[in-house]
């Protein structure tokens, strides 16, 4: 869902519904959506600090994070992100062209024959509201900083270039949803120069600072507006990614570690994948028979007694309906819940279930071409968000849960 909230001038409201059909017009489904929350904050106050009015707050929240793709500078697709939450400060200007100028990194806008700097005011309220939260005692997210400049487009200031150098978070007249979300990963991928993504390229943004002590959005949206705000975003424990500044981000969905001089998380897991292999072909080299052959192939095919013996009262949790988006279209898998194991199954065919851990599996008896694995990711609150299907072929499809 998507709903303005708060009280504040003229100005300051009708930029906030202005975004809001900017954002159904690109994400029309937001509306109705369940699984996102988006709060446009208006007039928010900071009492007590140094700057304590704040014209616009976005807070939003995605339980399945929705897909943003990257275009680069020709408009061809360049990659993408997968969004999980968002805070973000939004200084609206109603100035025109010719009562702004830019010098080097900082926008100057003139009030009567005086000139303050855009950049400054919208660093201090962003600075203002993670104060105001600290002292509240939230747990408080990374806090993006937007200016808004309504009355003047982009070529204006930035020609045929996509951004003005230097000020990549500029929203102008002309700007859609889309801007903002380019700005978002412009900002993150500044932060973030050496994390790896998933292998076609996309990565996982959040707008948490600390995996020890992630964002409490229902604490700060009860802070600025009296309001709850009960969805909790996605949260991926694949792998990790670094950061910069000496945070501390928490685990991202599928994002390998890449801190300098070690072997990240991710080498290890397709090392690990490839073990079972090298010891088939040990083993087949040793026995050197047909009769070792069908041995081994028997023991592929069925779960061994150390998983066949695992404790299985976590399997229920797993059954359900998940969405597996292709290129060649769209698939429903079901996950149903037998005796002791799991089973998975599409259009395509199905297979066995059993359990390496309490949330991946491996593929046995399969009727279909798929061999590998398959791991569910968890909400907080232990609720299945979706699974991840990792083939042995190395390619990897992320199906969000649908019932």
């Amino acid at each position: 869902m998507i709903r303005i909230v708060g009280v504040g001038g003229r100005n300051e409201m009708e930029a906030a519904k202005c975004l809001l059909r900017q954002i159904l017009s690109y994400w029309p489904w937001v509306e109705h959506d369940t699984q996102s929350d988006i709060r446009l904050i208006v007039g928010t106050n900071c009492v007590g600090q140094e700057v304590e009015d704040i014209d616009l707050v976005l807070l939003a929240v995605f339980a399945q994070p929705p897909r943003v793709a990257l275009l680069d500078c020709y408009g061809s697709p360049a990659g993408a992100y997968l969004l999980g939450s968002v805070c973000s400060v939004i200084e609206v200007k109603e100035h025109h062209r010719d009562a702004i100028v830019l010098q080097g990194d900082s926008l100057l806008v003139r009030y009567g024959s005086e000139w303050k700097s855009a950049v400054e005011q919208n660093r201090k309220q962003m600075h203002a509201l993670r104060r105001f939260l600290e002292a509240k005692g939230v747990n408080r997210p990374f806090i993006q900083k937007f200016v808004w400049l309504k009355n003047v487009e982009q070529r204006e200031l930035s020609g045929d270039r996509d951004t003005v150098p230097g000020l990549p978070y500029l929203l102008f007249k002309d700007s859609a949803w889309r801007s903002l979300l380019t700005s978002i990963w412009l900002s993150w991928r500044a932060r973030n120069p050496n994390a790896q993504g998933f292998g076609d390229g996309s990565y996982f943004i959040s707008a948490d600072i600390s995996r020890r002590s992630p964002a409490d959005f229902d604490a700060i949206c009860q802070a600025l507006t009296s309001e709850r705000f009960p969805l909790k975003p996605a949260v991926f424990e694949v792998h990790e990614y670094s950061h910069s500044a000496g945070e501390s981000p928490r685990a991202g969905y599928g994002l390998s570690e890449a801190t300098g001089g070690g072997i990240s998380r991710l080498l290890i897991s397709r090392v690990i994948k490839l073990l079972p292999a090298l010891l088939i072909v040990g083993v087949v080299a040793s026995l050197g028979s047909i009769m070792g052959l069908m041995n081994v192939s028997r023991w592929m095919t069925t779960p061994s007694s150390q998983t066949s013996g695992r404790d299985t009262r976590l399997l229920p949790g797993f059954a359900g309906r998940y969405r597996c988006q292709r290129k060649s279209g769209m698939d429903i898998v079901i996950v149903s819940e037998t005796a002791d194991h799991l089973s998975i199954s599409s259009g395509r065919g199905g297979a066995e279930l059993w359990p390496i851990s309490d949330n991946k599996f491996r593929t046995v008896r399969s009727t279909t071409d798929f061999r590998g694995e398959v791991v569910f990711t968890k909400s907080g609150k232990n609720k299945v968000l979706n699974l991840i299907i990792l083939s042995e072929r190395g390619e990897r499809l992320v199906c969000p849960r649908s019932d």
